[in-house]
């Protein structure tokens, strides 16, 4: 008696499994997959599969990271086989990444001559935004920061890079700190919202951190962080521990912690600190030490110093410069990668996303 045929749809649906656990850092292998048959290709670019594959994968991975190359903006995949090419945004600077987007601007010596511009890497078009509200003053520095706008509806952002988003920008001149949102479902900026401030500036070159409802952004100086609530538009300031050496700069980077708590990470005499903010009480407190002698090509010279160069948030992942190289730590394993060399490697913007094969 001949065995019972498989019907083709429990096929399909063992084929998916199986499929849905190919790493999502790989993109090549979904392609690999997607031309052994018509019918699997079908399979991996409906729509479906591909939502239950960012669903399986719950954080979407590294596909690349953006640095500062000699004013110009330098996208650089980090594995073979990503479909990314290398991209030179010429007289740009990568300012910001979050929910497959980037944001690029120029080098403006005046505010009123600032240019942002979105990026969206996988299909690699661009957005100039218009020109932010003019000030009533100079500016003394600003940032700015792009994440999905996601007040109409709730989103866990793993297929929002094509919807609409939102562009906050942080300034401060003289007193105050100003705040102002572009909205891509208006096309225009908000007005300017004005807040006092306590000598704080905000820094124009570390990357923010989002932690729920609420922006972070570095103070320049390393006074302290800013942060952002994004349903009220507040703005305060919180106050870090204070490291002062000669040998180990104070440079910070904003990060998030495997629990959802904002943090930042920092070199201190020679190890990788995560420091961690309480949900009561505000304390800072250390979560995680890694000791960067025993991993990288480091010697405790001032010309092997390790250098924080940006954090990928979410999956603490640290992107460090040590001698013109750049290698990035995973912050839960303490996992070591050599991902690029270069020479005068500035700031870096991780881009996470999922890469999949469409219709």
């Amino acid at each position: 008696m001949p065995p019972p045929r498989t019907s083709p749809l429990l096929m399909d649906e063992l084929v998916e499994e199986i499929l849905m656990r190919l790493p999502p850092d790989d993109p090549k292998s979904l392609v690999r997959a997607a031309l052994v048959s018509k019918h699997w290709c079908r399979l991996i670019s409906d729509a479906g599969f591909r939502r239950r594959f960012r669903e399986f994968h719950g954080t979407a991975p590294i596909l690349g990271f953006l640095w500062d190359h000699m004013d110009d903006a330098l996208f650089v995949p980090v594995t073979s086989s990503s479909f990314l090419p290398h991209v030179h945004h010429h007289d740009m600077r990568p300012c910001d990444s979050r929910h497959g987007r980037v944001l690029l601007s120029n080098y403006p010596e005046y505010y009123d001559d600032l240019i942002i511009v979105i990026w969206d890497p996988i299909a690699n078009v661009k957005l100039e935004l218009p020109e932010p509200p003019p000030r009533r003053l100079f500016p003394e520095t600003w940032n700015m920061a792009v994440l999905c706008d996601a007040t109409a509806s709730p989103c866990d952002h793993l297929d929002c890079h094509g919807g609409p988003f939102i562009v906050v920008l942080l300034g401060t001149e003289e007193k105050e700190i100003f705040s102002c949102v572009f909205s891509s479902k208006t096309g225009m900026w908000s007005e300017p919202v004005s807040t006092a401030q306590c000598n704080v500036r905000v820094s124009r070159w570390e990357r923010s951190a989002l932690v729920r409802n609420t922006l972070f952004f570095v103070a320049a100086k390393k006074k302290g962080i800013l942060t952002y609530d994004l349903g009220t538009q507040h703005i305060s300031v919180i106050q870090v521990p204070i490291w002062e050496d000669p040998v180990c700069p104070s440079f910070i980077e904003l990060t998030t912690t495997e629990d959802g708590r904002p943090g930042f990470v920092r070199v201190e005499n020679f190890e990788l600190r995560l420091w961690s903010r309480a949900d009561v009480g505000g304390r800072w407190e250390i979560s995680k030490v890694i000791n960067l002698k025993r991993l990288l090509p480091i010697d405790c010279s001032r010309s092997t110093m390790p250098v924080l160069l940006g954090s990928a948030e979410g999956i603490g992942v640290i992107f460090l410069n040590v001698k013109n190289e750049i290698f990035t730590i995973d912050l839960r394993s303490s996992k070591v990668t050599k991902v690029y060399e270069a020479s005068c490697i500035g700031v870096v913007v991780p881009y996470l996303n999922f890469y999949t094969p469409g219709p």
